[in-house]
């Protein structure tokens, strides 16, 4: 069963960094949960810090797939099929399309393989975070006069920050349409497997710099400041613009959710498309 957020573990006692850490995560979910559902704050009286942020994470999580068992319900209204028929074209059993819908079973990363293999228009990035349309548009032939030449450089970590991608190193240059409408677009290669199914591995993310563009729950390069040298990381952002934070957070349980001050943010693209190639 996939989870979208890795449970707290409240043992061992934190060390005092990891202390405020924790506090400002509390703070930071808190103030997401009371926004979401209204509650105020005695509500998670009596219970410290450590309840505090399972009891959000428990309700993020519960929210979160609340949103992907109505767009499958969605969707499968949406192709014409009932529960038993999308099961059969699916090659699953019947209960299974029940229980996604009614919230008792999680979708795993096959169901959304088996979906795509069938219904090869269907959106991913709309069926997990909402974004987009529920269908891809065919495209035609592409007006020459609207490819765009975008520099594709080196790969970015959907886990921990690595490096960034040196700017004067250019692997090569894609050729690709409806980007003209940027002023500036690069690529860089996914690795990791922290957001896998949205992004796989070797997956060429296509980004721009467009803060207007940059909403929560969607995909997001974000570089950071250091010391040392400048790290980069893909991930699914949510902001709280009232704390001046950001949390990037993953699909894979693996990777727990992080949460930034915007001062140690340098910047943040925005991925508009994703490419990958079929085997």
């Amino acid at each position: 069963m996939q989870r979208f957020f890795v449970p707290l573990q409240t043992s061992p006692s934190p060390s005092s960094q990891e202390g405020e850490t924790t506090i400002l995560k509390v703070r930071f979910y808190a103030e997401v949960f009371r926004s979401v559902i209204d509650l105020p704050f005695s509500f998670f009286a009596g219970g410290g810090k450590y309840s505090v942020l399972n009891t959000c994470y428990s309700i993020l999580i519960t929210q979160y797939y609340q949103m992907i068992q109505t767009r499958i319900k969605n969707l499968r209204e949406a192709l014409g099929l009932n529960k038993n028929q999308l099961a059969v074209k699916l090659g699953i059993g019947n209960e299974k399309i029940s229980r996604y819908e009614s919230g008792k079973y999680k979708p795993n990363s096959e169901f959304y393989e088996r979906l795509l293999e069938k219904f090869g228009n269907v959106n991913l990035s709309w069926l997990i975070s909402g974004e987009g349309e529920m269908f891809i548009q065919k495209i035609s032939a592409p007006d020459k006069n609207k490819i765009r030449s975008v520099p594709l450089y080196a790969y970015v970590y959907c886990g921990s920050p690595a490096s960034q991608w040196d700017n004067d190193k250019v692997k090569e240059y894609l050729q690709l349409p409806s980007l003209t409408k940027y002023k500036e677009a690069f690529a860089l290669i996914a690795k990791g497997d922290s957001m896998a199914p949205y992004i796989n591995p070797y997956d060429v993310l296509i980004c721009v710099d467009k803060p207007d563009m940059i909403k929560d729950r969607t995909a997001v390069v974000c570089v950071f400041k250091s010391v040392d040298t400048i790290d980069a990381n893909a991930k699914l952002i949510k902001r709280n613009k009232k704390e001046g934070t950001v949390m990037l957070y993953s699909i894979n349980t693996k990777y727990e959710p992080e949460v930034y001050d915007e001062d140690e943010i340098l910047q943040i693209y925005k991925v508009v498309r994703i490419i990958r190639d079929v085997k």
